[in-house]
């Protein structure tokens, strides 16, 4: 009968497959025999299941499982070949047929086996093997066959039975799990809408996940039968997808924060579901129930692990391969909420470290870059709101502060030193989080009017007595930095535009004089910011390029301070050195025309004289 193509390889797993199907005739039909110690012995009866006479379950485990392997041995050496082995495939229905006239086996009533069970789900494996190629493609035979269809209800049946008993959610067996993977995988290649797949599946959903029990979800069968459906739901068109399968979908990012980043594996495997998922909703137009579910519930990602030992999230604990698949996931999401984006910021402030870490730097980076990405599905103050508390101005101070009273004693250049790290990690910041604001909307000045608040109160803020004094340096150097950005760019746009007519009542040239000049205050009386002044002084420079009022304003008001004697003879020894350097720094180059830097000099020289 077999083609002449078939080879002696595939002659020979034939015999044997053979020789293992009279083995399990004989087992499964063998008298009964008192129990030994040494093997457990099940009563079936050889039609329709049941009762019957004594049968050795090890033995028949381990010829299934022989069966399995020989199948899938067969089925690899007979793929390059067009022909097909009709006498191994006449054996294969043979075995079927004998398994599911023995299926279920069951006990006895007065029995005491504890392993009939476990044929009976051997017995639903191989059957499920033997039906399928390793594409798993058989529809043609069940459409074809009522026998195979009334066979497969039978394992179906059994499966659902199986968990139905199970104790406790999560709690499945190994052999139970293997079978029901199987059967899924089965069911959802005949029909995903069948109604044995949506029973086992909701069945599934009701005693693992519906609950929302971290243990359940944690554990193997958990983790291995989200992973499964997920899978199922890959290929699945969104919209069409039944009410259990978006079930499964929507609880996917709490199963996320259950494992909470301790199963890289399955979490990457989901995220990236998501991600195609959410992909072709967003390609359909369509904002559908599971992208409203996964937009709401984003922020347990961002959650802390655990809150009273530690406030690193999930997102911090992924590596980086998954934090990007992540922040991707939240921009095809688009629409965050503001729970969501307050929890980005505070991840974006966790990289606030005088020294500095790279890898949380690079993490608060692609946050910033994400959100800005999808600027345009936000409110521009709520945006402008994520960009002000990702500088974590707030935490910056409190770690200068802590740095610095750990050091008190220590000598000057190291306070300078951590002044310096401190500078140059706000100023990286800044720079960032400004460039971000001037594309935030249409207009600039819109921009600025909105921030203007949020200035003025670092700059409140850092006038008040009580505040530390390198704290309230560091409040007025943001806010500096940030004003300086705005007003070149605003000059850029049009030579007679002026920050000064954006809100009068909150900027004009009177307060920001007075703000510059308490800044200049604190650093020529801090003998370790003078180390530094350049860089701290850097925006004063810039907002004079695009305001010529303000350099001439300053300096009218440290003539008062010499005149009136405000300044310690230390402090005006430092003002001068300061405004020397402005007047040599090439930014100013086209401020200062002849004529105006001959005035200036002229009053800084009548300043040193007095």
């Amino acid at each position: 009968l077999n083609s002449v193509n078939i080879g002696p390889e595939s002659k020979t797993m034939t015999k044997l497959l053979s020789k293992l199907c009279d083995c399990l005739v004989e087992t499964t039909n063998v008298e009964y025999e008192h129990n030994t110690a040494e093997t457990t012995k099940v009563v079936a009866k050889s039609v329709g299941g049941s009762k019957a006479t004594g049968m050795d379950s090890v033995r028949i485990i381990l010829l299934l499982r022989a069966i399995r392997l020989i199948r899938y041995n067969h089925e690899n050496s007979m793929k390059e070949l067009a022909e097909t082995d009709v006498a191994f495939e006449k054996l294969c229905n043979r075995i079927i047929k004998l398994m599911m006239d023995t299926f279920p086996v069951v006990k006895e009533e007065d029995g005491s086996s504890e392993r009939e069970e476990d044929i009976n789900v051997a017995i639903a494996i191989t059957f499920i093997d033997m039906v399928c190629n390793s594409q798993g493609d058989c529809r043609h035979l069940f459409s074809s066959n009522d026998v195979l269809s009334n066979w497969m209800s039978s394992i179906c049946s059994y499966v659902l039975s199986r968990l139905e008993q199970m104790k406790e959610p999560g709690t499945a067996s190994p052999q139970d799990l293997d079978v029901t993977c199987k059967l899924l995988r089965q069911l959802d290649q005949l029909d995903r809408f069948s109604p044995e797949l949506e029973s086992t599946l909701l069945l599934l959903y009701e005693r693992i996940f519906q609950s929302r029990d971290i243990r359940a979800i944690r554990s193997d069968a958990g983790r291995r039968i989200y992973v499964l459906v997920m899978g199922l739901l890959e290929d699945s068109i969104p919209y069409t997808m039944s009410n259990v399968s978006m079930q499964y979908a929507t609880v996917s990012l709490s199963c996320l924060q259950a494992w909470a980043g301790d199963f890289l594996y399955e979490s990457k495997y989901v995220l990236q579901t998501l991600l195609s998922l959410v992909r072709r909703v967003g390609d359909t137009g369509s904002d559908s129930l599971l992208i409203k579910s996964l937009r709401d519930n984003f922020n347990r990602l961002l959650s802390p692990v655990d809150k009273k030992r530690s406030t690193t999230s999930i997102l911090e604990k992924y590596p980086l391969a998954l934090q990007r698949i992540s922040l991707g996931l939240m921009v095809m999401l688009k629409s965050p909420t503001s729970e969501t984006l307050k929890s980005l910021a505070s991840i974006c402030c966790c990289s606030v470290v005088l020294d500095r870490d790279s890898v949380k730097e690079s993490l608060a980076e692609t946050i910033v870059q994400s959100v800005h990405c999808i600027r345009t599905t936000i409110s521009m103050q709520s945006y402008l709101t994520f960009l002000i508390n990702s500088i974590g101005m707030s935490i910056r101070v409190k770690c200068l502060i802590n740095a610095l009273s750990v050091g008190e004693e220590t000598a000057l250049e190291s306070v300078a030193t951590t002044l310096t790290k401190a500078v140059d990690s706000l100023d990286c910041s800044l720079t960032r989080t400004s460039r971000l604001m001037l594309c935030a909307g249409p207009s600039t000045v819109k921009v600025l009017f909105m921030i203007l608040p949020q200035m003025s109160s670092w700059q409140a803020t850092a006038a008040k007595k009580e505040e530390n004094p390198r704290g309230s340096i560091l409040r007025t150097h943001a806010s500096l930095i940030m004003l300086a950005f705005f007003s070149l760019s605003m000059k850029q746009q049009d030579k007679y535009a002026s920050i000064f007519t954006v809100s009068p009542d909150a900027m004009s040239l009177q307060s920001l004089v007075d703000v510059v000049c308490n800044y200049l205050d604190r650093i020529v009386g801090d003998e370790a910011a003078m180390k530094v002044s350049l860089k701290l002084t850097s925006p004063i420079v810039g907002l004079i390029v695009s305001e010529e009022s303000v350099l001439e304003s300053i300096l009218e008001r440290v003539a008062d301070w010499f005149v009136v004697g405000g300044l310690e003879k230390a402090n005006q020894s430092r003002i001068l050195s300061i405004l020397l350097d402005w007047l040599k720094d090439l930014r100013l180059k086209p401020v200062l025309t002849n004529d105006v830097a001959g005035r200036l000099l002229q009053q800084v020289h009548r300043i040193s004289q007095v």
